[in-house]
């Protein structure tokens, strides 16, 4: 079934092929707090699940997120790690790989060893405006 990916983005978090997907990715978000250092307040989680437009696409549904009209929220994607150089089985956020923005005072926290600070992506940025995801 076709589909235009950065369609489905305006109406649904979207993650493409995760490496490993027991247990399933999830979305972390949650709102910037100014500070020095910035910190995050985390708002929520929510499971993923394999989309019906895509077998390689999990998603949810922004409008299942529970989000404030024009309100500005960052967020991670809680994978499961796969890569060969971290050869750890760890839960670890990244980074939307199609964010529209990125917010690099925000970073995700801290993995004890062996992952390094070059494993702590930025947060992504969106604004949830009159039921649709949009850059900001």
């Amino acid at each position: 079934m076709p589909f235009d990916l950065l369609q489905r983005k305006r109406t649904h978090f979207v993650l493409w092929r995760p490496g490993r997907v027991n247990p399933p990715p999830a979305l972390v978000i949650g709102t910037f707090i100014e500070g020095n250092p910035p910190s995050f307040q985390r708002l929520n989680r929510f499971d993923l699940s394999a989309s019906l437009v895509s077998a390689d696409l999990w998603e949810v549904a922004a409008a299942a997120c529970g989000l404030a009209n024009n309100r500005v929220y960052h967020y991670w994607f809680e994978v499961t790690n796969v890569n060969p150089k971290t050869p750890v089985l760890a839960r670890i956020l990244c980074t939307d790989p199609t964010a529209w923005t990125v917010d690099w005072r925000l970073r995700a926290p801290a993995l004890p060893l062996p992952f390094t600070d070059d494993d702590l992506g930025p947060a992504a940025v969106v604004k949830w405006r009159d039921n649709e995801l949009v850059p900001c």
